[in-house]
């Protein structure tokens, strides 16, 4: 397999075209960087990673930080790829630094900070499904938080999640969440979905518990915290209704596995938004 060839296929397994547009310009440079024709292993000879990171610095060091992570997320969603397919055994890109990029004032939220986020690999597995899920479903993070592992449906992609209004509604999420979800479920069968990272000093509801380790539903406060320090003080609701306009701008059918993919309807992002997954019918 060539590095031209391996670019390529990775480029046509994208289903986002915006997304494949961006990931394109780096890809295609560093293939026309490292000779399309040559073997996608030598990417992984000693000495290559210094040399790809020396390139990727020279290459952007005058462009934004969000513009260089979005970059390095092109290369590093590569690389995933081809290793999870056999083609490589190293990481290619880890000398590769990330930048620092506030997400800056409340706002609409743009494609390239969004997409950084939901793309980054080093946080935690907790962290990337959730903002992973909140980007593909577009829904209220109150309702995924209300998520049981016993409501899920792995195969259709999709749960239903029971609001504290006592209303039952779908949650729908696209293949980037369901790869990663297994991960996260553990072989559990019960309890929430989301959990603390250990046992609470007080105990909870026995809803709000995981029978087996006794850690607790992971609250909506912990997680607007996680996100503001993710995101340079970004909120979970600035972070939905960019997420709405995005999929308004690409004119996303949500009924769809994909990117916002949870919704039956698309909303014009100027309006307070109402709740992103719909009722069930009883």
């Amino acid at each position: 397999m060539t590095l031209g060839k391996a670019v390529e296929a990775f480029l046509s397994d994208v289903a986002n075209p915006h997304t494949r547009r961006a990931y394109a310009v780096a890809l295609r440079a560093l293939a026309h960087r490292f000779d399309p024709r040559a073997p996608l292993g030598t990417l992984t000879q000693e000495g290559t990673a210094e040399r790809v990171a020396l390139w990727f610095d020279h290459q952007w060091s005058d462009r934004s930080p969000a513009t260089i992570n979005a970059r390095l997320n092109a290369l590093s969603a590569a690389g995933q790829w081809w290793r999870a397919r056999g083609w490589l055994t190293e990481n290619p890109f880890q000398g590769i630094r990330r930048r620092s990029a506030p997400l800056g004032p409340p706002g609409l939220l743009d494609r390239v900070a969004i997409e950084s986020l939901v793309a980054r690999e080093d946080l935690p597995l907790r962290e990337r499904v959730l903002w992973r899920m909140l980007y593909e479903s577009a829904a209220r993070a109150c309702d995924v938080l209300a998520l049981n592992v016993e409501d899920l449906d792995l195969a259709d992609r999709r749960a239903r999640a029971r609001t504290a209004e006592g209303v039952r509604r779908v949650v729908a999420w696209g293949p980037a969440t369901a790869s990663l979800l297994p991960d996260l479920v553990m072989g559990r069968r019960l309890g929430p979905l989301f959990l603390t990272e250990r046992r609470p000093r007080t105990r909870p509801p026995l809803s709000d518990t995981d029978p087996v380790s006794g850690r607790s539903r992971l609250s909506y406060r912990r997680v607007a915290e996680l996100f503001a320090e993710a995101t340079g003080g970004a909120t979970l609701e600035q972070f939905r209704r960019s997420v709405l306009a995005l999929s308004t701008e690409d004119e996303t059918d949500l009924r769809l596995p994909g990117p916002y993919s949870g919704r039956a309807t698309i909303e014009a992002p100027a309006r307070h938004p109402r709740t992103r997954s719909e009722p069930l019918m009883t």
